[in-house]
């Protein structure tokens, strides 16, 4: 009898538990007995293969069937052939069973006496068919995918707080870490690998901004998963993609058979909601046109909510008061606004009034000044003197600033009268003796001189000392700690166009996405042009445009110079970022938001 050995049928089967990475295709033949005996009797040689290469596949569990009844069973070998001998004549049911991951395949053959029949059977590998990026459900609840490149949010988690008409229409469209879906061909559990594209374009983060911020870090390894049960398998938790905009990544998947799938690229943006807070009588920005246009080169999306309004102030100063008194007045309006409900990813810019910061008691001295019944009124310009060797700078008085302050101090007049023994003459002027000069007619609050009355003293000779309160510096804008900004709509007693409020609030969005960044903590590198307080203006800018190595770039032939609109004193042609802020902007990490005030 030609049935095989007992010891070849169990290697058979411990062979057959060794999964081929060849995909199957099935083969059945039937061949002649080789005995009297059996003389009626026929073979079957079952062949199985894959239906794609042809390559043999071993492991195969055969089942041959009469009917519904199994007649014999086996497994393929290193050929991918199992053979049965003695088989009664007439047809049978062939079934193949691989799984995984091949699954099942049938097929039939007819054994004739005395022949031996071939059976083939080819097998379908399972095949990845799709990798794409899931953009939310259908009207039936069924997963939905990208269909072309598309935008996707990273400093929002996937929450439909977060949707807005056209630009994000459901929460997939949102998150560092986008939600995609892998679909097989058919049922069962199959490996497969996945990886992110990493478009050519893409700004790439140094090493040590890697080790600071882990938001900087997309995921640059390809994993390995198993499907469900069904074929297929949804990724949520474990691609993520970096802060930066502009970034596009595509996935490429791949089975254990040799088939690839891509997905469609999605390309990273970023939003910020603007809640506008007017002060009442104060002439606001018409529009957000230039503002929303400078961030969105860099991928930045800037929403506009519902303006509001809040009580006016006259001025805000440096002082925590004043501060404080600001903060409170804008929380009432803030409280009910759309972009409450958006935080932590709404800026508040405040429209205000005056940013002036005063400079209090400053003394100026006229010396040699002739007094006397008939004198002329006497011109002292408002100068503060320079120390180490500067220049002295012309001081605006504080003037028509906040009601019911005033520039004027005191003025005394200190010198000798005219008779033949000179002895001391002191008289206090009034306010009324002293009036505030006009730097220009068409300006008439900005004053840079005083006229004083002299006529009313004794005939003498000597000084005026006049105390003031001068301006110390007038702010285009403000930039907290918190979520908001204050943008000055009147600076040096002249309405600010908006233009000019827009470039205030591109350059205070700019601190508050951390733009020229010291290079610690959280924040990208810092840029060549950086430079702080010590080198002039309050806080940190850039001063592209002005030679490096200064002392200091805040001198008025640095101001013409700058070409930044992150340069510390705006100006109505500096409108975009500089090369180096540009890099910055991108590469920047708002994911955390900002803290309400």
């Amino acid at each position: 009898m030609c049935t095989p050995k007992k010891d070849d049928r169990k290697n058979q089967h411990k062979d057959a538990k060794k999964l081929p990475n060849a995909q199957p295709t099935l083969i059945a033949h039937c061949g002649k007995g080789n005995t009297k005996k059996n003389k009626d009797k026929g073979h079957l040689l079952v062949i199985v293969t894959r239906k794609d290469t042809g390559d043999p596949i071993k492991g195969v569990k055969v089942t041959v069937l009469k009917g519904k009844k199994v007649v014999r069973t086996g497994f393929t070998d290193d050929k991918g052939e199992k053979k049965f001998f003695q088989l009664d004549p007439g047809g049978y049911k062939i079934e193949g069973v691989k799984d995984p991951p091949y699954g099942d395949e049938k097929t039939s053959g007819s054994v004739k006496a005395r022949k031996t029949t071939k059976a083939y059977m080819k097998m379908k590998p399972p095949k990845i068919v799709q990798v794409e990026y899931l953009d939310g459900k259908t009207k039936k609840n069924k997963d939905r995918l990208i269909s072309s490149d598309t935008d996707h949010y990273v400093n929002f988690d996937q929450d439909d707080k977060w949707i807005i008409s056209p630009h994000i229409k459901n929460k997939d469209r949102c998150s560092h870490k986008p939600r995609f879906k892998v679909r097989f061909n058919r049922k069962g559990v199959f490996n497969f690998k996945v990886k992110f594209e990493i478009h050519a374009d893409n700004v790439v983060y140094t090493g040590a901004e890697l080790g600071r911020n882990g938001h900087f870090k997309h995921q640059d390894k390809e994993k390995s998963y198993k499907t469900d049960a069904d074929g297929t398998k949804i990724v949520d938790t474990d691609f993520n993609v970096a802060a930066a905009g502009k970034h596009k990544y595509r996935l490429l998947a791949k089975d254990d058979f040799g088939h690839n799938v891509k997905s469609h690229w999605i390309k990273i943006m970023r939003m910020i909601y603007i809640q506008e807070i007017k002060m009442k009588t104060v002439a606001a920005a018409s529009s957000l046109g230039i503002f929303m246009a400078e961030y969105a080169k860099h991928n930045i999306r800037l929403v506009p909510m519902t303006r509001k309004q809040m009580d006016h102030i006259p001025n805000i100063s440096s002082s925590n008061a004043d501060t404080n008194n600001l903060k409170a007045k804008a929380r009432t309006a803030y409280n009910s606004s759309l972009g409450k409900k958006k935080e932590p990813f709404t800026v508040v810019v405040i429209y205000t009034d005056h940013l002036a910061v005063k400079d209090a008691n400053q003394v100026v001295v006229k010396t040699g000044v002739e007094v006397g019944p008939g004198k002329k009124d006497v011109i002292i310009p408002i100068v503060e003197k320079a120390v180490g060797g500067g220049k002295d700078k012309v001081k605006s008085l504080w003037n028509d600033i906040v009601p019911g302050e005033g520039w004027f101090i005191s003025a005394t007049f200190i010198g000798l009268n005219k008779a033949v023994i000179p002895l001391p003459v002191v008289h206090n002027l009034t306010a009324a003796d002293c009036k505030a000069v006009p730097y220009s007619k068409s300006i008439p609050g900005d004053c840079t001189k005083v006229k004083v009355k002299v006529s009313g003293i004794a005939e003498a000779k000597g000084d005026i000392h006049l105390s003031v309160n001068w301006v110390n510096r007038m702010r285009g804008g403000v930039s907290f700690a918190s979520n908001v900004i204050i943008i000055c709509t009147r600076a040096w007693w002249t309405k600010k166009p908006s233009l000019r409020q827009n470039l205030t609030m591109i350059h205070e969005t700019g601190h508050k996405i951390d733009l020229t960044p010291k290079g610690t903590g959280k924040s990208v590198d810092k840029i060549t042009t950086f430079y702080d307080t010590s080198k002039g203006h309050v806080g940190t800018h850039c001063h592209f445009g002005i030679p490096a190595g200064q002392a200091k770039y805040n001198k008025d032939a640095d101001y013409k110079k700058a070409k930044c609109v992150m340069y510390g004193s705006g100006r109505k042609d500096r409108k975009t970022f500089c090369v180096h802020c540009k890099v910055a902007v991108l590469k920047a990490d708002f994911c955390d938001g900002w803290s309400t005030f």
